[in-house]
């Protein structure tokens, strides 16, 4: 019996050198191919191999494989390959804090550059461009970046409301037709704005849009429409159309029946009906 367990600890000891030497091949051939993607310049397939042999590597090849991912990482976003970039980044999100947090910081470099790029954009496509740049990136927000992207967009909403409230003020001080040409186009972005679900808060956005409409819808009365004694009607049911197809587009806005009520009050549709609008 002594025997018996003598040969089986002598099986057991060889069954696991036997797995410790492949084990160890395995690796040495890993290692080697890892040192070829990095000689060819694959960045993926390093990133790749490098999260599933890392725990064994010795510090020398640890820091050449991850320099030459983190290399790799900045010149994909540099040539705006987010494809490739994005594939890096969901490689390296699990792995040690240290290439963890130097990808967050090319990564939060790049969002920053990108949004100065998109910031001649009107309000709709730079909220758009950011936050499809940061589902595209990292979709898991596993970077923790999307908070930032977020804020960025704020911060965007915050001078679109600037804007608008400098072009109300010019109406309400002087209404020409540029001054109101110009609240018209700004109107039209918000309703664009206000029509798509971003996610993020644009409730003060609609309070100063129906602020606007409104001011809109006055201004053109008192300084376009009652001067026209000719075709005044018909421009204010033309008016009045124009303003509750934009508001019809956009959800929970109440107000509608109100500019049903201000053309009424208009006393210009003659025998047109307000619910014509």
């Amino acid at each position: 019996m002594d025997k018996l367990r003598e040969v089986l600890s002598g099986w057991a000891r060889l069954k696991a050198l036997r797995d410790e030497i492949a084990e160890e091949i395995e690796y040495r051939r890993m290692l080697h191919l890892l040192r070829q993607k990095m000689r060819s310049g694959d960045v993926g397939g390093v990133a790749e191999i490098y999260a599933c042999i890392r725990p064994n590597m010795e510090r020398h090849d640890d820091e050449l494989a991850m320099q030459c991912v983190l290399d790799g990482l900045g010149r994909f976003f540099r040539q705006h390959s987010l494809s490739q970039a994005s594939f890096v980044l969901s490689v390296v999100g699990g792995l040690n804090s240290e290439i963890f947090h130097r990808a967050k910081s090319l990564f939060a470099d790049y969002v920053v550059r990108t949004s100065s790029e998109y910031a001649d954009q009107q309000v709709t496509g730079y909220i758009s461009n950011m936050l499809i740049l940061a589902e595209r990136l990292d979709p898991s927000d596993v970077f923790g970046l999307r908070a930032f992207v977020d804020k960025l967009c704020m911060e965007r909403l915050c001078v679109f409301a600037r804007e608008g409230e400098a072009v109300a003020e010019d109406v309400a001080r002087n209404a020409s037709q540029s001054s109101i040409l110009n609240l018209d186009r700004w109107i039209c972005q918000c309703a664009k704005l206000l029509c798509l679900r971003y996610g993020i808060d644009t409730s003060s956005i609609g309070v100063l849009y129906e602020r606007a409409e409104t001011l809109y819808f006055d201004a053109c009365v008192k300084s376009i429409i009652l001067k026209d004694q000719k075709h005044g009607a018909d421009d204010l049911v033309f008016l009045a159309k124009k303003i509750c197809a934009r508001i019809a587009r956009i959800p929970e806005c109440s107000l509608k029946n109100r500019i049903k009520t201000m053309a009424a009050e208009g006393n210009l549709l003659s025998s047109r009906d307000p619910e014509s609008c």
